[in-house]
Formats: structure tokens, C-alpha cells, sequence
């Protein structure tokens, strides 16, 4: 019992730590008239790889289907009821509740809309990740499974990207993405959830210097202009997703989860 008490104060801290974070970040990114600013220049960056880019960004969420197609269906074959229940359900929730959030609740104020529509979160980029989340959690293979997780991270950055280049979405929809995916972490893991510091702190220094670092490539994007700021946006993007895909992959992990 004491050990279920902990396990679901871990799961409803981290839910909620992610839930702020994702208020946060809208906040700060459309309500303000300098989140607005920097939030508005990331849209296109890199622009001269939009036509690329618009073929990854659906290669990545096809991508991402199939391995979890093989996922659950080992997973079935391997009895895994609850398991593929649970992760098929927080899956199936996150994805219908970032279109709402999206198109009913976090709009944007009119004269901050560029292209004709409110974005944040990315829903494109909420698929691929909570897709991934599947993968992460059900692949059944011990071998190769470093390489499984390192696709599954490169899934969601390579589609943040995209969903930038093409001019779909910026900066903060997918990084929001990603922590509105976060919120509902401890489904896919059934509450059984590791602790901080097993998610995201086992190596502190490289959480300080990748912290150090998007703060740095933050202040380029706000600061810069051409091959510069772009440079700034593509690492915050890429690092801010990718890190935060890497503690999700972590704390659903069946390897970690305890």
C-alpha cells in the first residue's frame, strides 16, 4: 500500500508539473507581446528546407504508426492486456484533447494569428510523440532497443521541425506538443512511475548544460537575424523536444517504471 501511495504522488506530481508547464509556455508565448514576437519569426525556419520537410512531416507520424502496429500487436500476442489498453487510451485522449485545446480553448488573439489559424499545441507533433510513447513503452525487444529509443526521440524532433519549416506551426506549438503529452505520461506507465530522479535527473550536469544551452539558443532567436537566428531556432526546437521526449520515453519505460 505505502508503495502505491507513493507511485501515484509521483504520477499526479509529474502530471501536474507538465500541465503547468504547458500553461506556462502559452502563456508566455502568445499572451505576451514579445513571446509573440519571437514565437511569430520562428515560422519557417529553416525555410529553405520547407519542401523537404513537408514529406518528413508525414513520414514521421506514418513512421512512428507502423512500430507501434508492431508494438501492439506483440503485446497482444504476449498477453499484455492492460498495458496496450492503458497506452492505446492515453494515446487516443491526448490526441482528441489537443484539438480542442487547440481549435476551443487556447486561442490566439486575433492580431497574433498568422496564416489564418490558432496552433498551439501542434496536433501533428502530439501524434507523433504520443505514437512514439507507445512504441517506447510496448516494444518488446531487449536488442537494438537503444536504437528503437533514439529513432522514437528523432520522430518527434525531425516533425517539430518540419511543422516549423513548413510554416504549420511555431516553436512553442511543439514544444508544447510534447508537454500536453507529458500531462498524461503516467497512463501509458499505469501510475507505476519511477521518480524524478530515475526520469530526468540521472545525470545532472548534462541537465544544466542542456538547459545552459536552449537558454543560450533562445536568446540567439530573440536576438539574431538570418543563418544566425535560424541556427538558434532549429536548436531550440530540436533540444526543447527532444530532451523532453527522452523523460517522457524514461518515465513510461517498462524497464525504468517500478
Amino acid at each position: 500500500m505505502p508503495g502505491s501511495v507513493v507511485c501515484v504522488r509521483r504520477s499526479l506530481g509529474w502530471s501536474a508539473a507538465f500541465a503547468v508547464a504547458f500553461l506556462v509556455l502559452y502563456a508566455l508565448a502568445v499572451l505576451t507581446p514579445w513571446g509573440r514576437m519571437v514565437d511569430g519569426h520562428s515560422l519557417g525556419q529553416p525555410y529553405a528546407a520547407a519542401r523537404s520537410f513537408s514529406v518528413l512531416r508525414w513520414a514521421c507520424p506514418a513512421a512512428a504508426g507502423a512500430a507501434a502496429a508492431i508494438s501492439v500487436v506483440v503485446a497482444l500476442v504476449r498477453k499484455r492486456w492492460a498495458d496496450t489498453l492503458m497506452c492505446l487510451l492515453a494515446a487516443g485522449a491526448v490526441i482528441l484533447a489537443s484539438g480542442w485545446l487547440r481549435d476551443d480553448v487556447l486561442a490566439r488573439l486575433s492580431s497574433a494569428v498568422a496564416h489564418g489559424a490558432n496552433s498551439y499545441p501542434s496536433r501533428h507533433v502530439v501524434i507523433t510523440c504520443a505514437i512514439a510513447l507507445i512504441v517506447l513503452r510496448l516494444w518488446p525487444w531487449a536488442k537494438g532497443r537503444r536504437v528503437v529509443d533514439a529513432l522514437a526521440i528523432a520522430a518527434v524532433v525531425i516533425d517539430a521541425v518540419a511543422s516549423v519549416a513548413t510554416y504549420s506551426h511555431r516553436a512553442s506549438d511543439t514544444i508544447g506538443a510534447v508537454l500536453l503529452v507529458g500531462v498524461l505520461a503516467p497512463v501509458y506507465a499505469r501510475g507505476r512511475f519511477p521518480g524524478l530522479r530515475d526520469a530526468v535527473l540521472r545525470r545532472p550536469p548534462t541537465l544544466v548544460v542542456a538547459a545552459a544551452v536552449w537558454l543560450c539558443a533562445l536568446a540567439v532567436a530573440a536576438l539574431a537575424d538570418g543563418v544566425v537566428a535560424t541556427t538558434g531556432y532549429l536548436v531550440l526546437i530540436a533540444l526543447g523536444t527532444g530532451a523532453l521526449t527522452l523523460a517522457l520515453g524514461r518515465a513510461v519505460s517498462t524497464r525504468r517504471a517500478a
